[in-house]
């Protein structure tokens, strides 16, 4: 495997494309042809559903709703600090309009899609490698069609792909500048203040940023530059929440979301919260009858939680945080099985939309298109996760080394992958959403790299991308 440190020689004199940047490279470089085709594809395809479509609401979406009037009102006194503010953000900037608020979503859709096509160029050189997986986003329906539904997966995704692309750009063109890392710092806080489960998200950049004081002053340090908006970001809101409701997290949701794992042996808690193990029996016993299963029993008992118990919604989760870690210390088999069903589920591929939005011919066509693609892509999640483990077995035992960058979007599916499933279960694969792009991106990148190791009587050695392979 290539060294990432092994930087080619026409990657060295690329020096219009180190000062220009992207920008430079754009004007007149032959990729130019294929990027325009994704953006025209992506545009058009999205006016055709949207022509045909309509925003869609879920349970979710009154809580980001309420959060966005309170921002709208510059009061967050009585926003009860159940949403992290990203997603009610772009709420609010569009007026509260759903309307607004899914066109926005689709430019957005149409921006990851360009970013993804910006870093396959940047890692690989290949137009039509950076087109497919530009266009990847567009084509799966499980993504696109999110870019329609008031929830926070397509505003998430954005800047999730927006924080790789910019450390992207600077790894490979190994360009540290301090403005380039402020803003890859407020990136990548913004992605958790969208969706918490990515609040680990600027540990992980910092592992893999260059900070050596053998090659940087420390008040010039990458790591620096990146930390101080990232991590300031982040813990500016966990402090407000502190003030204004009492509770030291991005969102009191912590302990309702424990209670999906927890509340299967829930009878196994002491007295100490028999108020609680005892309404959420009544409650789960209902739901099993109902459902099937127990999974999010804890928002049918909500209401009377809160009732008998006299708590608001930040204390009552502590309650809940508490009862949970009790249970899974004193139980870890029941708890670790729970995790591993939820991180199973996170790869089962799943697609949020309303067919009855539709026009019937329409739905009927994509339906069909919509099978095989679901098939393709639960292939491209087996593919991931058996790349990763021979990645990580190869490295173990054989001392193989693999491009840096790859190890760190691998990184970045599995961390995503294990700590939502150790948080939560119940919806894991609509958490999937978001790194679905990285995980088809590194699925491509292995093909592309088979394909291009094969003889060919046309063959033509693979271009290096605008800051080399790394």
């Amino acid at each position: 495997m290539e060294n990432d440190k092994d930087i080619s020689a026409s990657a060295r004199t690329q020096s219009t494309a180190r000062k220009g940047g992207l920008l430079s490279w754009a004007v007149g470089h032959p990729a130019r042809d294929a990027f325009v085709a994704l953006i025209v594809i992506s545009v058009a395809i999205r006016i055709l559903i949207a022509l045909n479509y309509s925003f869609v609401t879920y349970n979710d979406t009154a809580g980001y709703l309420y959060c966005a009037k309170c921002i709208t009102h510059l009061d967050l006194r009585h926003y009860g600090g159940m949403r992290a503010p990203g997603y009610p953000a772009l709420l609010a900037l569009g007026g509260l309009n759903f309307d607004a608020a899914e066109t926005v979503q689709l430019a957005l859709g149409v921006a990851i899609g360009a970013m993804l096509f910006a870093i396959g160029m940047l890692q690989t050189g290949s137009p039509w490698f950076s087109f497919a997986v530009g266009v990847s986003h567009t084509v799966f329906f499980n993504g696109l069609f999110f870019e329609f539904d008031i929830l926070s997966e397509t505003a998430a995704t954005f800047w999730l792909i927006l924080s790789v692309f910019l450390f992207a750009r600077m790894y490979f063109l190994d360009c540290y500048e301090p403005l380039s890392c402020v803003a890859f710092g407020v990136a990548s806080a913004m992605a958790g203040l969208t969706r918490p489960m990515f609040y680990f998200l600027p540990v992980l950049y910092v592992i893999f940023l260059p900070g050596s004081l053998k090659d940087w002053a420390w008040y010039r340090s990458p790591r620096l530059f990146f930390s101080a908006p990232a991590f300031g970001m982040l813990l500016l809101w966990v402090l407000f929440n502190k003030v204004s409701v009492d509770y030291f997290g991005p969102t009191t949701l912590t302990g309702y979301h424990l209670m999906n794992h927890s509340g299967a042996f829930i009878e196994l808690a002491p007295d100490r919260w028999a108020l609680i193990r005892d309404i959420y029996l009544k409650y789960r016993a209902q739901q099993i009858a109902e459902t099937g299963d127990q999974l999010m029993t804890i928002w049918a008992a909500n209401s009377e939680l809160l009732t008998r118990t006299g708590l608001r919604p930040p204390h009552l989760t502590k309650e809940l945080t508490a009862v949970s870690i009790y249970l899974f210390t004193h139980h870890p088999v029941l708890y670790l099985h729970s995790v591993a069903a939820a991180w199973t589920e996170f790869w089962s591929v799943a697609l949020y939309w309303k067919w009855s939005l539709m026009p019937v011919s329409l739905a009927s066509s994509l339906a069909s298109v919509w099978s095989p693609e679901r098939t393709l892509l639960r292939s491209i999640n087996v593919a991931f996760i058996a790349t990763v483990a021979y990645g990580a077995l190869s490295s173990v035992i054989r001392k193989m080394h693999f491009p840096r960058f790859d190890v760190f979007v691998a990184a970045l599916v599995i961390a995503t992958s294990v700590l939502q499933a150790v948080m939560e279960r119940g919806e894991n694969a609509r958490y999937a959403i978001s790194t679905q792009p990285l995980v088809i991106y590194l699925v491509f990148l292995v093909g592309w790299r088979i394909a291009a190791s094969l003889p060919s009587t046309c063959h033509s050695e693979p271009r290096p991308g605008l800051g080399g392979q790394r």
